[in-house]
């Protein structure tokens, strides 16, 4: 892909971003990414073939923010602390922007391609962290086909109960702090 090219799909993610925020992804449609960027339909279609196939890519551009927002260093503590850790730290990460926050959990839930292919990439990712807390090294140091069967099955247990208890937070039935508790109680039982 050309660099202008790139440039013009990086400007309508960014759009597409801002308006999901402002909209939800509902509310997001292709004329008004285009117009918001300034640019002709034709041009968002040689970037994206749907509003599905963009909005994926704002899922994935919200995924690798956030990851960035995480970090790599190591966390400090016992096994499970580090665990608490680092959900608390996802969970406010994934809260700064609730209607994206909002809409990344419903894209979960999502049987649509465009919308879950990012996300199944950031299990693997995820997954990767929360050994990294597990272990009580940096995030780059683990390799998760190298992790035990062990490792692996605590980091899902635990991604299950943070997702279940987010998507009681997007529907108001938790605040952030009990989601964090929710994950606390459950890394202090299964570690």
């Amino acid at each position: 892909m050309s660099d202008h090219r790139e440039r013009q799909r990086e400007l309508i993610v960014r759009v597409a971003s801002r308006l999901a925020e402002a909209r939800g992804f509902d509310g997001v449609g292709l004329r008004d990414v285009a117009e918001e960027a300034g640019l002709a339909m034709g041009t968002l279609y040689k970037s994206f073939r749907n509003k599905d196939e963009m909005l994926g890519a704002v899922v994935a551009h919200g995924i690798a923010a956030m990851r960035g927002a995480l970090g790599e260093a190591p966390l400090r503590g016992a096994p499970a602390d580090r665990v608490v850790a680092f959900f608390e730290k996802l969970t406010h990460v994934v809260a700064r922007h609730p209607p994206i926050a909002r809409a990344l959990l419903g894209a979960l839930s999502s049987s649509n391609p465009a919308l879950v292919s990012p996300i199944l990439r950031s299990d693997v990712e995820t997954t990767r962290m929360i050994v990294a807390a597990i272990r009580g090294v940096g995030a780059g140091e683990v390799d998760v086909d190298g992790c035990t069967e062990d490792e692996l099955e605590l980091a899902l247990l635990l991604r299950h109960l943070w997702f279940a208890s987010m998507v009681g937070w997007a529907n108001e039935l938790h605040s952030l702090e009990e989601v964090v508790r929710h994950v606390e109680l459950g890394a202090r039982r299964l570690l």
